[in-house]
């Protein structure tokens, strides 16, 4: 229902997912959370929305894989 309301108001969204941290929830990337993001892209998709997605994740010490792990998880990796 909030996504009803608020969709003409949506230009663009940031992806990312969450994990349980020792002090509470942490920023991870897409796939590996609680965060069910393929089903809410599904859903902004159904609306008709065509804005922008920024991926947003922790570099960590290899942030180019967690880049291609998030692309993966999403199916846009070119395979």
């Amino acid at each position: 229902e909030a996504m009803e309301i608020l969709m003409p108001f949506i230009a663009y969204v940031h992806l990312k997912d969450i994990v349980q941290g020792k002090d509470g929830f942490e920023i991870s990337h897409l796939g590996s959370g609680v965060v069910d993001v393929k089903g809410l892209i599904g859903q902004l998709e159904k609306r008709g929305f065509h804005g922008l997605c920024a991926l947003v994740f922790p570099g960590g010490s290899s942030p180019a894989r967690r880049i291609q792990s998030s692309l993966q998880y999403l199916n846009l990796n070119g395979d």
